[in-house]
């Protein structure tokens, strides 16, 4: 009996002497693992943006970027702005044409050129100011706006098809209109599933989407082959956008009233047709006011109830058809007068807070 209770008795030493140990090891492992996070933390961080950018050379041009900053040096922002070539695709046969637009920098925002009394040109909002520098990154673009054609060849006659009217502007080539940025985000959904798909790009490497404000005003101004004109291409908006004169003051009902199909009027320095009038444009970015600070590939605030609305449109005077004015609309708008255009660009970190 008294050698069952020995063994009892060693046997439960043994058990709170091993408890004991294990506690012992996981209290080192979680000071130890402490330590690691705090030590290495960033060094985890380095590695992991290493092993999303192409080369070590870049990897050290971002971690200069504070330093650079803080010189105000136009070399800050080190992203792509390489030269870039046209790239096409097809929807169930419809050729697309995305135009390559070389990234570089420019001022994005109305600076001090002289007001155009015709045609209500006399305002300068306080969301066009102040002017500031952007660096943009190579990425192409839609060489027209989306037209109806290519909307019915993907979404099918759906509620947007079904408010198109000949009095507004009805066929294959005249831009698709009255869709929200909802509608346009299930639009964009299904062209990059179906291009991933079929072979014709690599999603994981590119994307189409909305251009970003930025993108859209540089493009508008002619990228880096700019002649610093008021609309896009000219600083006669009749050579290059339907607008107001031209379109709505014809009268509904009457020949000219409404949208017009695309690529009729004057493109502008890069290729691009009607950034100025015909149908506003929705952009991705929220809507926001502008910083004074130099920056690179911004994408707007990162929250907010509307939309970016730019170029203008068929029924407005010239004034709104500047490659500067600035619009809005709630996600769920859009009407007869709001249509978009594309842009694919490398898929990559975007600053976002514009």
């Amino acid at each position: 009996m008294n050698s069952i209770c020995k063994r009892t008795r060693t046997v439960g030493f043994s058990v709170i002497m091993c408890t004991i140990m294990v506690l012992c090891m996981q209290l080192m492992f979680v000071s130890c693992a402490g330590k690691v996070e705090d030590n290495v933390l960033d060094s985890l961080h380095w590695v992991d943006s290493m092993r999303s950018i192409d080369s070590l050379r870049r990897v050290d041009s971002l971690r200069r970027v504070d330093s650079i900053r803080k010189d105000d040096s136009l070399r800050w922002a080190l992203l792509d702005t390489s030269q870039i070539d046209n790239w096409s695709f097809y929807v169930n046969g419809l050729k697309v044409v995305m135009v390559g637009i070389q990234g570089g920098e420019f001022t994005m925002g109305r600076t001090e050129e002289p007001l155009n009394n015709e045609f209500y040109d006399t305002e300068v909002l306080a969301d066009e100011v102040p002017a500031h520098k952007v660096v943009v990154s190579s990425f192409r673009m839609s060489r027209t706006e989306v037209t109806q054609q290519l909307w019915l060849q993907l979404m099918g006659r759906d509620k947007v098809a079904e408010c198109w009217n000949a009095e507004t502007g009805l066929g294959d080539g005249c831009p698709a209109y009255g869709m929200s940025y909802d509608d346009i985000q299930a639009f964009l959904s299904k062209l990059n599933e179906m291009l991933f798909l079929s072979g014709a790009m690599d999603t994981s490497r590119m994307v189409i989407d909305l251009p970003t404000e930025a993108e859209w005003e540089y493009a508008a101004k002619g990228g880096n082959r700019s002649s610093g004109f008021r609309y896009a291409g000219s600083d006669t908006l009749n050579q290059v956008g339907w607008f107001y004169e031209n379109s709505f003051a014809k009268g509904k009902g009457n020949r000219g009233y409404g949208t017009h199909r695309v690529g009729l009027c004057m493109r502008n320095e890069l290729g691009l047709y009607d950034m100025s009038g015909n149908v506003k444009e929705w952009c991705s970015d929220y809507f926001g006011p502008y910083s004074t600070r130099r920056q690179a590939d911004p994408s707007g605030p990162w929250i907010g109830n509307r939309h970016v609305v730019r170029g203008g449109a068929w029924d407005d005077y010239s004034g709104y058809c500047r490659v500067t004015y600035r619009e809005a609309d709630y996600a769920n708008g859009g009407s007869e007068t709001t249509g978009f255009r594309l842009v694919a660009r490398n898929k990559r970190g975007v600053q976002t807070d514009q």
